[in-house]
């Protein structure tokens, strides 16, 4: 775990959207997409429900 891994979790929780999370952080979407895939992997679960263009947080 990183801690690019987590502000990218906590931006794109606060925005609900991945692409603007990647916005606001700098980013590609693509590489913000690969941050919270990484943080998923090493928690062994799934932290969002990716729901047409926006996310929300798993139960």
């Amino acid at each position: 775990m990183e801690i690019g891994q987590l502000e990218a979790f906590l931006t794109a929780v606060r925005l609900h959207s991945f692409s603007r999370a990647a916005s606001e952080l700098g980013v590609t979407q693509p590489t913000l997409s690969t941050r919270i895939l990484l943080l998923e992997n090493d928690l062994g679960e799934p932290l969002f429900d990716r729901v047409g263009r926006g996310v929300r947080l798993t139960d």
